[in-house]
């Protein structure tokens, strides 16, 4: 009996291992429209619209064929319900083909092929708004997952609204072997860099405030109580077998003053500095 425990817990030891070796960034990148250059730190006047993507890349050494399932919940903070909008976006779909957009054809939405979860409209993703400690928050997720990611039930299908992940944006490619090429998308096996999924806002209101783009891990879905992407390991791998946790890069917004409103202020350092002399 001793040896059997000793030998459990040196399994989890080794599965602990590899999960932390296998893991995926989750960065975010931000544009305005219009532009062609993607950053993590943008300047934008009121008013502007501003493209946000999310780039996974897996960090593993094991070898991975490509994106099983990854679901999470985008955020942007300092958000003004009263004037800043969320763009309109592809919200549901039954198949990789219907429920997502080209990247980069002006649509908005989960990234072809990774739209493999079917989406209907009761369970349609949508924009939320959250107050947490203080600070308006939009949070993109299903339907009915209106609490705050990491708030509500912690077991039995109450979890999905919102502490197991489950009530979040699912993508992922379907199985290699699964992929009917009349009907769907071919099967992605990109492992860095990958654009999963890309929404838009339009920032109204006033400047001085900065936005930050964010996927919290409370709102990943957990496997083994690890907030975790997986991957597939080969064409033969029909459930993501290369598991491991997920790191997040935030990208900025600041919304600065109007042109304006610096000529003003470059006026005012001028008056000030003739007062001076």
């Amino acid at each position: 009996m001793k040896n059997v425990i000793v030998s459990l817990v040196a399994l989890a030891g080794i599965a602990a291992v590899a999960a932390a070796q296998n893991g995926t960034t989750l960065r975010w990148e931000v544009r305005q429209l219009g532009t062609d250059a993607w950053s993590t730190n943008l300047n934008v006047l009121p008013g502007s619209t501003v493209e946000f993507r999310a780039l996974s890349t897996y960090t593993g050494s094991i070898p991975a064929f490509g994106i099983s399932a990854l679901v999470f919940q985008p955020t942007v903070s300092n958000w003004n319900s009263a004037t800043d909008t969320l763009l309109p976006f592809r919200n549901v779909g039954t198949s990789p083909a219907t429920g997502g957009v080209v990247a980069g054809s002006g649509n908005y939405g989960r990234i072809i092929p990774f739209a493999v979860a079917g989406i209907s409209t009761t369970n349609a993703l949508r924009g939320h708004t959250n107050l947490v400690a203080g600070i308006n928050y939009l949070r993109v997720a299903q339907n009915n997952t209106t609490n705050w990611v990491g708030v509500g039930a912690t077991s039995g299908t109450a979890g999905a609204n919102n502490t197991n992940g489950a009530g979040g944006i699912a993508l992922g490619n379907k199985p290699f072997g699964q992929v009917n090429p009349l009907v769907d998308p071919p099967y992605s096996q990109e492992t860095q860099n990958v654009e999963v999924l890309r929404l838009a806002i339009t920032l109204g209101g006033t400047a001085d405030r900065t936005l930050t783009v964010d996927a919290p891990l409370p709102g990943h879905r957990a496997v083994n109580g690890v907030r975790s992407v997986n991957w597939h390991a080969s064409a033969t791998d029909n459930i993501g077998l290369v598991t491991g946790a997920v790191t997040i890069e935030t990208a900025l917004i600041n919304v600065v003053p109007t042109p304006g409103a610096l000529a003003l202020l470059g006026l005012g350092g001028l008056v000030t500095a003739r007062r001076r002399r």
